[in-house]
């Protein structure tokens, strides 16, 4: 073999070997979740078929996928599928909260809950979850955050009120 045939061997399997490589990897199974069924279960979650969304995104979930994390907070939250379970719901938006600000998800949920987003308007329901997400950042900041600021004066009025009375502090 000459030094001229050496180099287009090289540099003709060095490309190949890396390919390969690259497919190897590619279907070996690994931690980050499968995207169609992310996709799946994001398909069910919007046609409102929340069973199936609940059963496809509670495995991503559990392997760490904060968006799957992140339905799954509102799933438990307002009963989507499943009973309502406050604890769990609190559990997943921690969960999905891990990398960003605490609190976060908790006051989207009590302003969710204060919109009637999912079918349901409940004031003790936002007022519950506006008081966790202040209490998880030790001030009051979710009726005062850009999301609380957009709600009608009467109803965040209605949502202060039944902090007072419902409040979790």
């Amino acid at each position: 073999m000459t030094l001229r045939n050496w180099k287009t061997w090289v540099f003709t399997l060095t490309p190949l070997a890396v390919l390969g490589f690259g497919l190897f990897v590619a279907y070996v199974p690994g931690k980050e979740p499968n995207f169609d069924d992310f996709m799946k279960a994001h398909e069910a979650f919007n046609m409102e078929q929340y069973r199936l969304a609940a059963e496809t995104f509670e495995p991503l979930a559990i392997s760490g996928d904060q968006r799957a994390q992140t339905y799954m907070t509102d799933i438990e939250a307002f009963g989507l599928g499943r009973p309502i379970n406050r604890e769990w719901a609190k559990d997943w938006a921690a969960r999905s909260d891990a990398t960003n600000s605490r609190g976060g998800k908790e006051c989207i949920v009590g302003i969710h809950w204060a919109n009637g987003h999912f079918g349901t308007k409940n004031t003790e329901e936002s007022a519950y979850w506006i008081s966790y997400a202040d209490l998880l950042r030790g001030y009051s900041f979710c009726l005062d955050s850009f999301q609380g600021k957009r709600l009608p004066d009467d109803l965040r009025e209605e949502i202060e009120d039944a902090i007072r009375i419902f409040s979790i502090k």
